[in-house]
């Protein structure tokens, strides 16, 4: 308080707030230091900086290579101090190497490069591990379906020329979506199957496809379709739903 209440006694009154008082007693400035240290953060966009930081911007943007970049020195120290927070980020602010590094844009571009390697990096290992846990989902998946198809193959017949059955094939899958442009493999309707969500039957005439039925484990029909390249006109026959209704009265699912 005493040095504050010297301060004011020896310098002219302008009702300055006690922030700027301390700074100045602090840095020992005279008026025109703290002159122009107000004006070079007003001529700056963003909010006004301490007077240390400031001395070191003022040295970088000396430093500057191009106009745009000492016009927005502040920006450049505002995103490079950001740098730090990003999880990829493996060096420390508190570090006055860091804090204040000798040449600022050349640290800002080293680090932003750090970060989008490691960035980059860390994609590719997730990319793998995914794709890993997916090939051992499938591979799992390929191996409940095909348990299924065989214990449900009993059922598998045919009635007035119609073939009806189940298969883990997955060729016979393609040729059955493909034939009737169902989306049954494209929506991964066999895994749906491979955890005994939903069981899906094809039906078959001479070995075309027919139609493909979708039955919920209680035995209820849900998807029944045939050709699906009409939207408006692709329910199978009322001979082929009989058909296969007949099928389904011999079918246990619970199994």
């Amino acid at each position: 308080r005493k040095e504050i209440c010297l301060f004011l006694r020896k310098n002219e009154w302008h009702n300055y707030q006690l922030s700027t008082v301390q700074q100045r007693i602090k840095y020992n400035l005279d008026e025109e230091m703290w002159k122009e240290f107000v004006c070079w953060n007003n001529q700056h966009y963003g909010p006004a900086v301490s007077y240390e930081l400031y001395k070191y911007l003022k040295k970088q943007e000396e430093k500057a290579p191009s106009d745009f970049q000492k016009e927005f020195i502040k920006e450049t120290y505002t995103d490079y101090k950001k740098c730090f927070k990003n999880e990829f980020c493996i060096h420390s602010f508190k570090d006055d190497y860091w804090r204040y590094p000798k040449d600022l844009f050349a640290a800002h571009t080293r680090l932003n490069d750090e970060i989008n390697r490691a960035e980059q990096l860390h994609r590719q290992q997730e990319q793998e591990r995914r794709n890993k846990l997916m090939k051992e989902q499938q591979k799992k998946e390929r191996k409940q379906l095909k348990e299924i198809c065989k214990k449900l193959s009993a059922y598998n017949t045919e009635i007035d020329g119609y073939k009806i059955f189940c298969t883990s094939n997955m060729d016979e899958w393609l040729k059955q979506a493909t034939a009737l442009h169902q989306c049954i493999v494209a929506s991964g309707y066999f895994s749906f199957m491979a955890r005994k969500q939903r069981f899906i039957f094809f039906i078959q005439k001479e070995g075309n496809p027919i139609a493909t039925a979708e039955v919920y484990p209680d035995g209820k029909i849900g998807q029944f379709y045939a050709d699906e390249l009409d939207r408006n006109n692709c329910r199978p026959t009322q001979e082929v739903q009989d058909v296969f209704n007949r099928f389904l009265e011999k079918v246990d699912l619970k199994e």
